[in-house]
């Protein structure tokens, strides 16, 4: 019975994943036209913004067919589903991570983290606590996520008074509430390092590449870090 649940699971995360990468650059094109329409002088319609978005600098991502997502996260849950012996903890590392892998390559390809995305991550942990999945307490939980969301809110807010600038965009913040949620607070400085380095790597091989650098998507290389942290601990 659970191994069904795993791969109806996986089948179903795997075509959310896919629907993701299709219709995000749509629904944040859209979401602008809400938050802005008053100031726009004709309405578009369904039809208009859809061809608005297509011709944006927003693009949606090219991967492979629904089909390659649901065969690709089904192997993925049964990989969790034979490395955890405590099937609920397989689950949730499964699930946690498959969130995690569509935050990281939708900030890599729009530099843009989507906020909801984040706080699933942190209600997940939330119930894994609660249920006694992970291993740790509800508080425990509580109080590395909101370290996390604080330290990066206060880092948002100093360099954007310094530097008159966002110097980490405001989903980093959000971010760290869903990554401090499974990874331990004392963790975090080796979290942050390997994303830095990481991230240093990715520049430098885009300068030997004779190609510019203007914008880094750290919270891609934060991802990836958490990940193994995760995986790890």
């Amino acid at each position: 019975m659970n191994l069904l649940v795993f791969i109806f699971t996986g089948g179903l995360t795997g075509y959310w994943v896919y629907f993701q990468f299709q219709h995000f650059a749509i629904r944040v094109t859209s979401e602008l036209y809400q938050a802005y329409h008053s100031f726009l002088s004709s309405n578009l319609s369904i039809e208009e913004l859809q061809t608005t978005s297509v011709s944006s600098s927003l693009k949606a991502i090219k991967c492979g067919g629904s089909l390659t997502f649901f065969a690709g996260f089904i192997s993925w849950f049964l990989l969790c589903y034979g490395l955890f012996e405590n099937v609920w903890q397989g689950g949730y590392v499964a699930v946690y991570l498959s969130i995690l892998f569509c935050i990281a390559v939708l900030d890599c390809h729009y530099q843009l983290i989507a906020p909801q995305f984040c706080q699933s991550l942190f209600v997940l942990s939330i119930f894994g606590a609660w249920f006694d999945v992970t291993g740790w307490t509800l508080e425990e939980v509580l109080l590395s996520a909101f370290i996390g969301f604080g330290a990066f809110y206060l880092i948002y807010q100093i360099g954007k008074c310094a530097y008159k600038k966002e110097v980490l965009g405001r989903g980093d913040y959000w971010l760290m509430l869903g990554l401090g949620s499974a990874i331990h607070w004392q963790y975090f400085p080796i979290l942050v390092l390997f994303a830095c380095l990481a991230g240093l790597f990715y520049a430098y091989g885009l300068k030997r590449k004779g190609l510019q650098v203007k914008e880094l998507p750290f919270g891609t290389f934060l991802c990836v870090s958490g990940a193994i942290l995760l995986l790890l601990h």
